[in-house]
């Protein structure tokens, strides 16, 4: 039977049933800080909506000039230098650190086969981390987004708001290394951004609907209709079916807000980067602050005081700048 023919009782079980089941750190720091969460997100999926190119596909991505494997690896290696951080891609794949996955050539719209390979493994895993060689130049930039995640899982976290700022870490080494390779005729930013625009355009959409639920659970320690009408103007049943369209979603509830933080926070890091000198130098930094207080210190951000839709200026800028810069260049 399908989740929308079933009775409603037994929805809201299985919603009671998933909130239940999720770990008490994650619900508590997301139950807690809902409202801020939602703010951002709706402020990140205003800038999303203006640049997001639905006709972009995954091919798109992938119809990019070749590049060899360690031409890839030196230009990543180099580019971690220039901020301060020494890695050697290469000596961890010899020593077991990553696992080096060589992809066929071919590859259809429909194939995600190669994003979903690069992907940083939990602690207790024996390795810590996948990347991809299909000879595609593209792919540098995918490891230097994922060494990004390699560094930050080395190092402790205490909290899970901490934990919910992985991306942002890996997303604003990716802007980095953007910019350290945007004359490089290899790589095509406007691509990119777009294709980060649409695809964060999903998971952020997400992340609303995600609190949203949070938000009417948290109330009572139940989703019911009574939950619902207190936080929601809408359709009960309708509310009861859209949840089983985000349970099984490509995103977790973690992935999206995740990914909204990146959008929100990482446009800043590399504005910050670019302009402070001081915070260029210690841009490594961030990657060991282990609790969400210190990230924002380290960043310079204080959230009490930050409004959401005027800080999204520095994602409104990023976005423009490299969706632009092709007829930008032309007009310089």
């Amino acid at each position: 039977m399908k989740f929308s023919d079933l009775p409603r009782e037994e929805k809201e079980l299985h919603i009671n049933n998933y909130f239940n089941s999720v770990s008490k750190d994650e619900f508590s720091f997301i139950s807690s800080n809902v409202r801020e969460i939602r703010s951002i997100a709706v402020s990140v999926l205003k800038i999303l909506y203006k640049y997001r190119d639905k006709n972009l596909t995954f091919y798109d991505y992938y119809n990019c000039p070749r590049m060899d494997y360690y031409s890839k690896v030196k230009l990543v290696n180099d580019f971690y230098k220039s901020i301060g951080i020494r890695i050697d891609i290469d000596e961890l794949v010899n020593n077991g650190d990553i696992h080096l996955c060589n992809n066929d050539d071919t590859i259809s719209d429909e194939d995600t086969s190669i994003l979903l390979v690069n992907h940083v493994r939990g602690e207790n895993s024996s390795t810590n981390a996948f990347l991809s060689n299909s000879g595609k130049s593209v792919e540098a930039i995918i490891y230097a987004h994922e060494i990004a995640h390699y560094i930050d899982e080395h190092y402790p976290k205490e909290d899970f708001g901490r934990r919910l700022l992985s991306e942002t870490v890996a997303i604003s080494s990716e802007m980095l290394f953007l910019d350290f390779v945007k004359d490089n005729s290899l790589f095509d930013c406007e691509v990119h951004a777009k294709l980060r625009a649409k695809d964060f355009t999903v998971s952020t959409f997400e992340a609303i609907e995600w609190c949203n639920y949070i938000e009417s659970f948290a109330l009572h320690g139940s989703y019911n209709i009574d939950s619902f009408n207190e936080v929601h103007k809408g359709d009960y049943e309708s509310s009861l079916n859209f949840f089983n369209t985000l349970y099984n979603s490509n995103y977790s509830v973690v992935d999206c807000i995740n990914h909204c933080f990146a959008m929100f926070f990482a446009p800043y890091i590399v504005y910050q980067y670019h302009i402070n000198k001081e915070f260029s130098k210690s841009y490594k930094e961030i990657f060991k602050t282990s609790n969400i207080d210190d990230f924002m210190k380290a960043m310079g951000i204080n959230l009490s005081i930050v409004d959401s839709d005027s800080f999204c200026i520095f994602l409104d800028n990023y976005l423009y700048r490299n969706i632009n810069s092709n007829r930008l260049k032309r007009h310089i």
